[in-house]
């Protein structure tokens, strides 16, 4: 069989024959249809050296991302604005950048940050979009490191650090309607 994405479905062709048939798109497994087409639902992408691999809801790539290493040359890109509404996405693990592609993710969570990265053996760059958050927009805490690469941050803290985490500040603009960057412990690097 071959398929051609045909935009509403896709028609498929037998080999053998060159029967064709239409097919309703199917994106239950990756998110990506066997035509190639992606869920037009979808939040994010998530691409392992250069191939794409996922495309679902942020939390969904956002988990699959937790897994990688830097030999993986991972990206998560938003597809559209996620708002989280009360919600904070937690990144725990992994090395990966989280590409905006121009978008705004925000959270309304008066908590820590709409984006919190943790622990020693995370590693995530943020870059080309925007990050607002109700409190913090980024929060890296217990040794977490993230780079901002031409990210505008907002919140009543733009940046929020704790517990010996590191910030590498690039091309960024840091809003803060209390503080720009509250640094408790770590470094920054601007």
């Amino acid at each position: 069989k071959s398929y051609v994405n045909n935009g509403d479905n896709h028609i498929y062709t037998y080999s053998c024959c060159g029967l064709e048939a239409p097919e309703d798109h199917d994106y239950t497994a990756t998110g990506i249809c066997i035509c190639g087409k992606i869920d037009p639902d979808a939040q994010a992408t998530l691409s392992k050296d250069g191939k794409l691999v996922l495309v679902g809801t942020l939390d969904a790539v956002i988990s699959k991302a937790r897994e990688c290493t830097a030999a993986d040359k991972a990206v998560v890109q938003l597809l559209q604005d996620v708002s989280m509404g009360k919600e904070n996405l937690y990144i725990w693990a992994g090395v990966f950048t989280l590409d905006l592609n121009g978008k705004t993710l925000s959270s309304t969570a008066e908590d820590i940050g709409a984006v919190n990265v943790s622990g020693s053996n995370t590693d995530v760059t943020i870059r080309n979009g925007t990050i607002s958050g109700g409190n913090n927009a980024v929060s890296p805490y217990n040794g977490g490191k993230v780079t901002l690469e031409n990210v505008t941050l907002t919140g009543a803290f733009g940046i929020s650090s704790y517990e010996n985490s590191e910030v590498i500040l690039r091309g960024s603009v840091v809003n803060g309607s209390t503080y720009g960057l509250l640094l408790h412990s770590g470094t920054v690097q601007v």
